[in-house]
């Protein structure tokens, strides 16, 4: 044998030499995503929760929120949408309760429009109530879209 034919690198599988292949064969490009951790499963975060939607709501992070206090803790969803949708396209609502079911008092309404939000606010806030004290109806603390903040 030659000193020619001792350098020459051995095919390797597939007919490619290891001279004309990248170094350590690497592949050539990553697939999309592939340098990247694997995907997980959705956990409900901001990104995922809009992916699937009851028809006629529009996605979460969308509209003005409003927040009810002093509601009669036997309110219920379909309550406090009926006596708000005369202010506007209400897209999510939300009455906080115990793990009885039991009503917490207060609830959030989120509006396709800041002006209806405001109207429900001009319309409602402080309103009497038939069962108890009068509505509080603000702008909620935190606007849909929003983080908790501080990486939450």
């Amino acid at each position: 044998m030659g000193a020619s034919q001792s350098q020459e690198p051995e095919e390797a599988p597939g007919g490619t030499s290891p001279a004309k292949s990248p170094a350590k064969a690497a592949p050539a490009a990553p697939a999309p995503g592939g340098s990247e951790k694997p995907k997980e499963a959705p956990t409900g975060n901001k990104t995922n929760s809009k992916t699937a939607l009851p028809a006629g709501l529009v996605a979460a992070g969308t509209g003005s929120q409003i927040c009810v206090r002093n509601l009669p803790k036997d309110t219920k969803e379909e309550d406090l949408r009926k006596q708000f949708k005369g202010f506007g396209k209400i897209t999510d609502v939300s009455v906080k309760t115990f793990e009885n079911g039991q009503g917490k008092g207060y609830g959030f309404i989120t509006f396709k429009k800041l002006e209806e939000a405001q109207k429900a606010i001009e319309g409602m806030h402080d309103k009497p109530q038939p069962e108890g004290k009068p509505l509080l109806v603000t702008m909620a603390t935190r606007q849909p879209g929003e983080g908790k903040g501080k990486g939450k």
